[in-house]
Protein backbone atom coordinates (compact mmCIF):
# COMPACT_ATOMS: atom_id res chain seq x y z
CA UNK A 1 0.00 0.00 0.00
CA UNK A 2 1.84 3.29 -1.29
CA UNK A 3 2.04 6.78 1.06
CA UNK A 4 -1.46 8.20 1.27
CA UNK A 5 -4.67 8.77 2.43
CA UNK A 6 -7.15 5.95 1.53
CA UNK A 7 -11.10 6.60 2.03
CA UNK A 8 -12.43 3.13 2.57
CA UNK A 9 -16.35 2.92 2.21
CA UNK A 10 -16.79 -0.45 3.37
CA UNK A 11 -15.08 -2.76 5.97
CA UNK A 12 -12.06 -4.70 4.95
CA UNK A 13 -12.80 -8.02 6.25
CA UNK A 14 -10.16 -10.47 5.79
CA UNK A 15 -11.17 -14.02 6.48
CA UNK A 16 -10.09 -17.79 5.83
CA UNK A 17 -14.30 -18.79 5.45
CA UNK A 18 -15.01 -19.10 2.01
CA UNK A 19 -18.61 -17.18 2.43
CA UNK A 20 -16.51 -14.06 3.67
CA UNK A 21 -13.40 -14.33 0.80
CA UNK A 22 -10.57 -16.36 1.10
CA UNK A 23 -7.82 -14.14 2.50
CA UNK A 24 -6.43 -15.85 4.90
CA UNK A 25 -2.58 -16.17 4.51
CA UNK A 26 -1.37 -12.52 2.98
CA UNK A 27 0.72 -9.90 4.18
CA UNK A 28 -0.73 -6.03 3.50
CA UNK A 29 2.52 -3.39 4.00
CA UNK A 30 2.73 0.04 4.23
CA UNK A 31 5.81 2.27 3.29
CA UNK A 32 9.13 0.45 5.11
CA UNK A 33 10.49 4.19 5.64
CA UNK A 34 8.94 5.44 9.13
CA UNK A 35 8.51 8.70 7.38
CA UNK A 36 6.14 8.21 4.95
CA UNK A 37 2.63 7.00 6.26
CA UNK A 38 -0.46 5.03 4.13
CA UNK A 39 -3.36 6.10 5.97
CA UNK A 40 -6.28 4.42 5.71
CA UNK A 41 -9.29 6.20 6.94
CA UNK A 42 -12.87 4.60 7.26
CA UNK A 43 -14.95 8.00 6.97
CA UNK A 44 -17.82 6.19 9.07
CA UNK A 45 -17.22 6.65 13.08
CA UNK A 46 -20.90 4.89 13.79
CA UNK A 47 -21.30 1.23 14.98
CA UNK A 48 -20.34 -1.78 12.77
CA UNK A 49 -17.60 -0.03 10.87
CA UNK A 50 -14.26 -1.44 10.99
CA UNK A 51 -11.52 -0.26 9.01
CA UNK A 52 -9.92 -4.01 9.15
CA UNK A 53 -11.52 -7.07 10.40
CA UNK A 54 -9.57 -10.33 10.24
CA UNK A 55 -12.59 -13.44 11.21
CA UNK A 56 -10.74 -16.52 11.03
CA UNK A 57 -8.22 -15.73 9.16
CA UNK A 58 -4.75 -17.51 9.82
CA UNK A 59 -1.25 -16.37 8.95
CA UNK A 60 -1.82 -12.97 8.21
CA UNK A 61 0.18 -10.06 8.40
CA UNK A 62 -0.46 -6.55 8.71
CA UNK A 63 2.01 -3.82 9.04
CA UNK A 64 3.25 0.35 8.44
CA UNK A 65 -0.26 1.29 8.35
CA UNK A 66 -2.40 3.80 9.96
CA UNK A 67 -6.52 2.98 10.63
CA UNK A 68 -8.52 6.01 11.76
CA UNK A 69 -11.89 6.69 11.43
CA UNK A 70 -13.97 4.20 12.41
CA UNK A 71 -15.96 2.73 15.49
CA UNK A 72 -12.94 -0.41 15.56
CA UNK A 73 -9.97 0.15 14.19
CA UNK A 74 -8.80 -3.22 13.85
CA UNK A 75 -10.77 -6.54 15.37
CA UNK A 76 -9.29 -9.81 15.11
CA UNK A 77 -11.22 -12.68 16.00
CA UNK A 78 -12.94 -15.89 15.55
CA UNK A 79 -9.74 -18.42 15.99
CA UNK A 80 -7.57 -16.61 13.55
CA UNK A 81 -3.98 -17.86 14.40
CA UNK A 82 -0.77 -16.98 13.59
CA UNK A 83 -1.38 -13.08 13.11
CA UNK A 84 1.27 -10.97 12.94
CA UNK A 85 0.93 -7.11 13.64
CA UNK A 86 3.63 -4.67 13.06
CA UNK A 87 4.87 -0.53 12.80
CA UNK A 88 1.11 -0.05 13.22
CA UNK A 89 -0.63 3.05 14.52
CA UNK A 90 -4.35 2.72 15.01
CA UNK A 91 -5.63 6.52 16.20
CA UNK A 92 -8.76 8.40 16.40
CA UNK A 93 -11.76 5.71 16.31
CA UNK A 94 -15.05 6.19 18.19
CA UNK A 95 -14.92 2.93 20.01
CA UNK A 96 -11.97 0.53 20.42
CA UNK A 97 -8.40 0.95 18.84
CA UNK A 98 -7.28 -2.86 18.57
CA UNK A 99 -9.23 -5.77 20.03
CA UNK A 100 -7.59 -9.93 19.28
CA UNK A 101 -10.63 -12.19 20.72
CA UNK A 102 -10.45 -16.03 20.51
CA UNK A 103 -7.19 -16.21 18.59
CA UNK A 104 -4.24 -18.07 18.19
CA UNK A 105 -0.52 -17.40 18.51
CA UNK A 106 -0.52 -13.50 17.79
CA UNK A 107 2.40 -10.67 17.72
CA UNK A 108 2.43 -7.18 18.28
CA UNK A 109 5.36 -5.23 17.90
CA UNK A 110 5.97 -1.53 17.35
CA UNK A 111 1.77 -0.63 17.58
CA UNK A 112 0.39 2.50 18.91
CA UNK A 113 -3.12 3.12 19.92
CA UNK A 114 -3.83 6.72 20.45
CA UNK A 115 -6.79 8.81 21.04
CA UNK A 116 -9.43 6.39 21.09
CA UNK A 117 -13.24 6.49 21.50
CA UNK A 118 -12.87 3.38 23.72
CA UNK A 119 -9.78 0.86 25.12
CA UNK A 120 -6.60 1.04 23.12
CA UNK A 121 -5.81 -2.40 23.03
CA UNK A 122 -7.40 -5.49 24.13
CA UNK A 123 -6.52 -9.19 24.08
CA UNK A 124 -8.86 -11.52 25.46
CA UNK A 125 -9.48 -15.63 25.34
CA UNK A 126 -6.17 -16.09 23.16
CA UNK A 127 -5.44 -19.80 23.26
CA UNK A 128 -1.93 -19.38 21.95
CA UNK A 129 1.38 -17.49 22.54
CA UNK A 130 0.63 -13.76 22.51
CA UNK A 131 3.73 -11.27 22.59
CA UNK A 132 3.86 -7.37 23.25
CA UNK A 133 6.97 -5.96 22.21
CA UNK A 134 6.95 -1.83 22.14
CA UNK A 135 3.36 -1.12 23.12
CA UNK A 136 2.25 2.77 22.89
CA UNK A 137 -1.47 3.36 24.36
CA UNK A 138 -2.14 6.93 24.87
CA UNK A 139 -4.86 9.34 25.40
CA UNK A 140 -7.74 6.58 25.40
CA UNK A 141 -11.24 7.10 26.78
CA UNK A 142 -10.87 3.51 28.16
CA UNK A 143 -7.86 1.25 29.27
CA UNK A 144 -4.80 1.47 27.30
CA UNK A 145 -3.46 -2.28 27.12
CA UNK A 146 -5.97 -5.06 28.44
CA UNK A 147 -4.46 -8.41 28.19
CA UNK A 148 -6.76 -11.33 29.78
CA UNK A 149 -5.63 -14.60 27.89
CA UNK A 150 -5.65 -18.18 28.33
CA UNK A 151 -2.41 -18.80 26.73
CA UNK A 152 0.50 -17.34 27.48
CA UNK A 153 1.83 -13.65 26.97
CA UNK A 154 5.24 -12.61 27.06
CA UNK A 155 5.08 -8.71 27.38
CA UNK A 156 8.42 -6.79 26.32
CA UNK A 157 7.62 -3.02 26.84
CA UNK A 158 4.56 -1.18 27.37
CA UNK A 159 4.49 2.71 27.94
CA UNK A 160 1.18 4.63 28.79
CA UNK A 161 -0.26 7.60 29.62
CA UNK A 162 -3.03 9.69 29.72
CA UNK A 163 -6.13 7.20 29.07
CA UNK A 164 -8.99 7.53 31.27
CA UNK A 165 -9.24 4.37 32.47
CA UNK A 166 -6.73 1.75 33.61
CA UNK A 167 -2.68 2.00 31.88
CA UNK A 168 -1.97 -1.57 31.67
CA UNK A 169 -4.12 -5.26 32.67
CA UNK A 170 -2.91 -8.29 32.72
CA UNK A 171 -4.47 -11.89 33.24
CA UNK A 172 -2.85 -14.60 31.82
CA UNK A 173 -2.28 -18.36 32.41
CA UNK A 174 1.70 -17.82 31.84
CA UNK A 175 4.29 -16.04 30.21
CA UNK A 176 6.61 -13.41 31.38
CA UNK A 177 6.89 -9.14 31.71
CA UNK A 178 10.27 -7.66 30.77
CA UNK A 179 9.03 -4.06 31.11
CA UNK A 180 6.36 -1.77 31.91
CA UNK A 181 6.62 2.25 31.84
CA UNK A 182 3.31 3.43 32.78
CA UNK A 183 2.30 6.69 33.83
CA UNK A 184 -1.67 7.29 33.34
Amino acid sequence: IDTGDYIHVRNVIISGELDRGNDEGATFTGPNDPAKVARIDRANPFEGSTNIEVNDGDYVTIENLTLTGANAGLWVHNGSDAFTLGRMTVTDNTGFGIRLENSGTSTLADVTATNNGGDGIVLTGGSGLTTLDRIVATGNSGTGVSVSSSGAVVIDTITVTGNAGTGVSVSANGGSIDAYIVNN
